[in-house]
């Protein structure tokens, strides 16, 4: 079974998908302002891949530690 995510879990990874979402856009600029060299549109596809994984990573872990930190009814 699986283990159950902590909020620190949660909170890493949507800092994890921060962090892949600047390292996303900052190569698919660097990749099509040509900074590697010519005819590299496919790395900067990439890198737009990369920071869309980053998105879809901060959005899931919002929703995750949202749902884990609901304290609604009866707590004792």
């Amino acid at each position: 079974m699986a283990k159950k995510l902590t909020p620190e879990t949660l909170r890493f990874l949507v800092w994890a998908g921060i962090a892949d979402l600047v390292l996303g856009i900052g190569l698919a600029t660097a990749f099509l302002m040509g900074l590697f060299g010519p005819g590299l549109e496919i790395a900067a596809a990439a890198g737009g891949f990369v920071a869309l994984w980053g998105v879809g990573l901060i959005v899931w872990g919002r929703n995750k530690l949202s749902q884990v930190e609901d304290r609604r009814g009866d707590l004792n």
